[in-house]
């Protein structure tokens, strides 16, 4: 992280127009105001450093990388670059899939937090074990950034911060060789974001997979070794539920914990056998496969979340679960199984973690009762595990009392699971429980 000190409005002079490839600077500056005290920003990644950054693509060369550029300052400092108009930028020469020519560019960071149009028929569940922890006192901004395909050579890119104004004025951040350098590097072939793979996996570019085939039917071979297992939350399907022990599973969803200020947006693996073939980890983090058949690893390509799971399932053959939600906003899937026991367990699945980026995720209330309807019952209600509460929902709902969405307040990046994780895992998981026709109470 990078603390940047500044006079935001003291009077400017324009630098002289830069060129080579380090920096180069427009020449339309111009510079108007009085002194105000010092704003400090913080920055990650910070200016004067080279920052190396990994790229957790499972197929760096025909998949994108995300970036999480973030800077941090006093909701005071804030609220006056507000009213002056004032907007913070990152200036760059790093590649975007949506650009097309290369070169220097701006991109501005946005408010993290920013309050959005409140839902007038909305209702909030929180899977949270203690309430989020917000500064109201500090501003969180940030920009994200899809770098296209890269291909197996290291990249070296330049970027710095300014301030841009309505007038045309701009305060850069940085002087003179004071620029971030960003170098961006493919990991070796079967390395991945805490996650290596043994051979013989292969690529399977229609499907933008690893792909791992098992026609001999070996019981326990090894395919995956986890780095370190506490890197990981893991959530393992079976045919008829979730599998607290992960064994005989047949999916698996790796999502990672974050650590420190990762630059790379690091996105969830997902593990897939076909029928008749299982997966298993052990407590040191062997990911084992038994039985015969093909093993897809994938992730979720920045695309809709709903299809991306839709095929998950359907490789693996799990007729019994059903996808209550998916959100692109939130970057995250609710599933449930539909199995013959009760109360149904669901889960938050995250597919792209971030402290940064966490939004709650929309369960549309008619499509739940849709996919609940073999169920004659009067009221549901969804029982978080992590605080022991219970929001009863009745279908008979008045006009004043209707709920057309049921907002999923979780969080995707800091939760804590026992080992062996268990299907009660905390702030991402809660079950429906029934009031049938007939019964008084839950």
């Amino acid at each position: 992280m990078d603390q940047v000190r500044i006079r935001a409005w003291a009077p400017y002079s324009a630098p002289k127009q830069r060129t080579g490839a380090h920096h180069s600077f427009p020449s339309s500056s111009t510079s108007s105001s009085l002194p105000t005290p010092t704003m400090i920003i913080t920055f990650n990644p910070p200016l004067r450093e080279t920052v190396h950054v990994a790229s957790p693509s499972l197929i760096p060369q025909i998949q994108t990388t995300p970036l999480l550029f973030t800077a941090q300052l006093s909701a005071l400092d804030h609220a006056q670059l507000v009213r002056e108009g004032g907007r913070i930028q990152l200036w760059s020469d790093l590649p975007r899939h949506d650009k097309a020519n290369g070169g220097w560019s701006e991109l501005e960071f946005i408010d993290a937090n920013e309050p959005k149009e409140p839902l007038s028929r909305a209702y909030t569940v929180s899977l949270r074990s203690s309430p989020r922890a917000r500064d109201t006192q500090i501003k969180n901004l940030y920009l994200s950034i899809i770098l296209p395909p890269t291909n197996s050579e290291a990249q070296q890119f330049s970027f710095t911060y300014r301030i841009v104004y309505p007038s045309g004025r701009t305060t850069w951040l940085s002087d003179f060789g004071q620029n971030g350098s960003l170098v961006l590097t493919v990991p070796e072939p079967n390395v991945l974001s805490g996650l290596v793979l043994q051979e013989p996996w292969a690529v399977d570019p229609s499907r933008q997979a690893r792909i791992f085939h098992n026609g001999e039917g070996i019981d326990t071979l090894e395919v995956a070794k986890i780095t370190r297992i506490s890197d990981f939350r893991i959530q393992a399907l079976g045919k008829d539920g979730f599998i607290p022990n992960l064994t005989n599973a047949s999916v698996l969803f790796f999502v990672p914990r974050l650590h420190g200020n990762a630059l790379a947006i690091l996105p969830t693996y997902v593990m897939t056998a076909s029928p008749g073939l299982t997966m298993s980890v052990s407590t040191e983090g062997r990911v084992t496969i038994s039985g015969s058949g093909t093993v897809l690893l994938q992730s979720d390509v920045m695309q809709e979340a709903g299809p991306f799971i839709q095929q998950v399932l359907l490789h693996s053959t799990l007729d019994n679960w059903n996808i209550l939600a998916s959100d692109s906003k939130s970057k995250a899937v609710v599933l449930a199984s539909s199995g013959p026991t009760y109360p149904i367990h669901a889960a938050v699945i995250p597919l792209w973690p971030s402290e940064d980026i966490q939004l709650p995720l929309g369960l549309d209330f008619s499509k739940l009762t849709a996919a609940l309807a073999s169920i004659e019952m009067q009221e549901f209600a969804l029982f978080t595990s992590s605080k022991q509460q219970m929001h009863i929902f009745n279908l008979q709902q008045t006009e004043a009392q209707k709920v057309e969405k049921i907002l999923l307040d979780f969080d995707s990046t800091t939760a804590t699971l026992p080992w062996p994780p268990s299907t009660d895992c905390g702030c991402m998981t809660f079950q429906i429980r029934f009031t049938e026709i007939g019964e008084q109470q839950f």
